[in-house]
This record gives structure tokens, sequence and C-alpha cells, in this order.
């Protein structure tokens, strides 16, 4: 059978990637337990007249263009368009992402599209009107959700958000190079898209949740009325027991958001989070204070976040977060303080990377440079082997060419070595 490594999951069947994280499957096929299902998806049926369509669509404006006498740069404008229109629908067809998504993304087209009419044609109302006034119902769009769904959808759909308010200020842009006849619908588009922005950092600028997030992270098999229920039980008992004088100022909720104030908490996450930072960005000057750092590494976060708690898949996935960032940190840590003359302290911090995880191949190449570094050339091989052993036999997989580099480095080095003891024993 074949097995993703990602997941840990075995599947039968000639599949090629994983279904759950599409990551490439390893092992031999064997044969499905169900027979090949032999009827045609109605997504293919829709992706083959999406394609028929469109090509008659094109067929036409092309015969319309030589019967009418139409400009060439409107034959075209419509031509591209249309292909546009075709490659965007077809990834719809393909992903089925969600309907707001769609919407979201089908502004970024119009614009595309209203760009390209310009660039053939040269119209001036595409610059003074068309894509103006594109932006500004994208915007009025994302204001409209904002104001509706808050914070999910902020969390959900910030890529597109980020995207309308910077496309929002691009028609001032066009009135500064003199591409728009008339500059109140580009001043109308930027005010907007200035406003949304403000009303964004005002309204979000604390970490808040749901009470429904909170209670599907809680209790995902409940149904919405007994979780919320419970949410309320909970919410109360946690507020009498952290009350002061009969109120409690450490939780906040307002209708239905609610947040811890950090102003008046402290909590390991909250050291943690000061460590990985400190880790990244704090080693510098050649003062850097590892030793502490790497002593708080491994007596205060030697173990895992709430290692009781193996259901919730919130914390599961803070947890493995937390351990990647951690990782990541120290060999970050490890380049700098080797690029700082810190040798030992970089060998430390490479030592303990690949000690919390062994399938990191960034930490088998920083702990190999911090042993080049400090003369361990037959730890440096050591290493590689290792690296090399774990590859091929638990991926398959051959090293990267950074860590081949390093062992050529390290072969070099040694023929350097040995040739230099060969000359003084002549």
């Amino acid at each position: 059978m074949k097995r993703c490594e990602k997941c840990g999951v075995q599947f039968s069947g000639d599949l090629d990637r994983c279904p759950l994280c599409q990551a490439e499957l390893s092992g031999d096929a064997s044969p499905a337990v169900f027979p090949r299902n032999e009827v045609r998806k109605s997504g293919a049926i829709a992706l083959a007249v999406l394609a028929f369509a469109t090509g008659a669509c094109l067929l036409v404006m092309l015969f319309l263009g030589h019967l009418l006498q139409l400009p060439g740069d409107t034959v075209v404008t419509v031509c591209v368009g249309l292909v546009v229109n075709y490659l965007f629908v077809r990834n719809i067809l393909t992903h089925t992402p969600d309907f707001l998504r769609v919407v979201a993304r089908y502004f970024l087209v119009l614009l595309a599209i209203a760009a390209i009419w310009f660039l053939v044609s040269r119209n001036p109302v595409v610059t003074t009107f068309v894509i103006p006034g594109i932006c500004l119902v994208a915007l009025v769009f994302d204001a409209v959700l904002v104001a509706v769904f808050r914070g999910t959808f902020v969390s959900g759909y910030a890529k597109y958000l980020l995207f309308d308010v910077v496309l929002g200020l691009i028609p001032l842009a066009l009135v500064a190079l003199g591409l728009a006849t008339w500059d109140v619908p580009a001043n109308v588009s930027a005010l907007t898209a200035s406003v949304l922005l403000l009303a964004l950092l005002v309204l979000h600028r604390d970490r808040e949740l749901t009470r429904d997030g909170l209670v599907a992270m809680l209790w995902p098999q409940a149904d919405p009325r007994t979780g919320t229920k419970s949410f309320y039980r909970l919410w109360g008992e946690l507020a009498a027991i952290l009350s002061v004088d009969g109120e409690c100022p450490y939780l906040v909720r307002d209708h239905q958001r609610c947040h811890l104030n950090a102003a008046l908490c402290t909590s390991d996450v909250m050291e943690f989070e000061e460590l990985i930072r400190a880790l990244l960005f704090g080693l510098a000057g050649g003062s850097t204070g590892w030793e502490e750092m790497l002593r708080q590494v491994q007596e205060s976060f030697d173990g895992e976040l709430l290692p009781a708690e193996r259901r919730n898949e919130t914390v599961v996935a803070f947890r493995r977060r937390y351990a990647t960032e951690l990782v990541d940190a120290l060999v970050a840590a490890s380049g700098r303080l080797r690029s700082f003359g810190e040798l030992q302290g970089a060998l430390w911090c490479a030592r303990e990377a690949l000690r919390r995880d062994r399938t990191r191949e960034d930490g088998y190449a920083a702990l190999m440079e911090a042993q080049l570094a400090v003369g361990q050339r037959a730890g440096a091989l050591d290493t590689f082997l290792a690296c090399r052993g774990y590859l091929a036999d638990e991926l398959g997989l051959d090293p990267s060419p950074q860590i081949m580099a390093l062992h050529q480095r390290l072969i070099d080095g040694w023929g350097e070595f040995r040739g230099k003891g060969e000359l003084l024993r002549g």
C-alpha cells in the first residue's frame, strides 16, 4: 500500500498524491478495495462545455470583426477578456472555492481585463471611469462584509482585503500620470480605501475570537445550542474564579466577541514568543546572551505545549506551530551566532535544534556549518552520514545541494589537511 509520510495514513489503489494534504505518496500501489468509478464527473463535463463555449465565442468575435470591420483593438480586447474569463471560471470549477472567495477574485480579474483593454485601446474612459469604478465597487463589497462578518471575514480573506485596499489607491497614480481626464472617481476610490484601512486597524487592533469560534474549538462535536450553553456556563465559572472585588478585569466579552485583556495578564506562552523573537532578532553586536537563552530553552521550554491535551485540534495545531517555530529560531540563531564569531553558541544552538527535530534538513546543515567552523571535521562527517541515512531510509530522498556542498567542503578541507601533513613528513 502507498503511504503519506506527512499524514501517516496508508492508501490502497493507484493514487499518486494524498487526498488529505496533496503530498506525494511513497511505496508500492496495491489493489483498491472498491472498484474504480467509471462515471465521468460533472466537473469534467462542465470544463468541456466551458472550453467549447469560450472557443465558439472567440470564433464568433473574430468573424464579426472581419464582417463588420470592427477596430482591431476592440476585437483583441474582447478575445483576451474571453480567455481570462475562461481561465478564471476553469479555476473555480477545478478547485471549487467558496462564493465570497470567488467574488473577491473576480474583482481582480475585472481589473486585469480593464488594464489589458487600456493597453490595447489607450481609451481614457478606462482609466477615468472603469478602473476607479471597479475598485470602488470592490471596496464597498469588502466594507459590507467586514461590517457583517467582522473578524471572521478579516481572518479568512485578509489577502483579498489587502489587494483591494492597495488597488483602491492606484487610480491616484493614474491621475498623477495624466492617464485620467477627471480625478473625482480616483479620489473617491482612494478615500474609500483609506477609510477601510483605518477601520481595519482600529476595529481589529486586538486579537479577538467570536463566541461561535470558541464553541467550535472547545466542543467541535456539539450542536450550536448545547455548545453555546456550555460556553456561557464555563465563561461564568472562569470569571468567578478570576474575579476581583466582584468583577473580572481579565476576561472581556462584548456581545459575541471575547478576548483576554493582555495588559493585565502574562503567561509562559508570552515568554516563549519573546524568546523566539530574541533568538531570531536579538543576537547582535557580539554580546548576545545566548547562554541564558539556551538555558531557558532547555529548562523552561523543554516540553510540549499542554502535553495532556491530545484531542483539541486548536491546541494540537498551536503545539505543532510552536515546536516548528522554536526549531526555526534555533537554526537562525546558530547562523547568526556563527556570523558574529560566537562559534560555541552556534554549535550548541544547532545541536539543540536537531535534538528537537531530526527531520529538519536545515538543522543538519546548521550543525555541519558549526562543526566545520570549530574544526570538528569528524563530527561534521557523522552529521552528514546521519542526514543522508535518514533521508534515504525514511523518505527515499537524496541530500539537498546545500548539504552536498558542505560535504564537498569537508572533503576538500580534509584533502588539504592530509596534503600538508605529507609535506611536513617529507
